[in-house]
């Protein structure tokens, strides 16, 4: 496969993309069966998130990364490296919108860049690494 021949790298990068869509579509999925069912928009919204970070957290750990040891540890990290990722995304799109002066869906797809990125590098370097005592 095409995929094994590249560098390391561009390999997890592309598993990351994957994951996120897969973590997405899950989601989402999530999130609209439980409105179907009666769920409140905001539980409903609750659920599906934590669903898809549960499902981001098995894909990256296991697959994009291929980790061998996912425990609370990792967890943790993880949970971090989102929570980072997500205020840096805000900032980005507050900075884009408000001093860079493009329009929200331009501001919006920034952030969404910076959130991407800064995950991606949080879960290879600090969430998913190996750690020695």
């Amino acid at each position: 496969m095409i995929i094994n021949k590249m560098p390391k790298i561009i390999t997890e990068a592309f598993r990351y993309a994957a994951s996120g869509v897969v973590n997405t579509v899950v989601g989402f999925g999530c999130i609209f069966f439980f409105m179907l069912i009666g769920f409140a928009d905001i539980l409903a919204n609750m659920v599906g998130y934590i669903v898809g970070f549960i499902v981001s957290y098995i894909l990256n750990g296991r697959w994009t990364f291929e980790g061998k040891n996912l425990g609370r540890s990792a967890l943790r990290r993880y949970a971090l490296v989102i929570v980072v990722a997500y205020l840096c995304n805000i900032c980005a799109l507050l900075f884009i919108r408000d001093f860079v002066g493009l329009n929200s869906v331009y501001a919006q797809l920034g952030g969404a860049c910076i959130y991407s990125a800064i995950g991606f590098i949080g879960a290879k370097y600090f969430a998913f690494t190996v750690r020695t005592a």
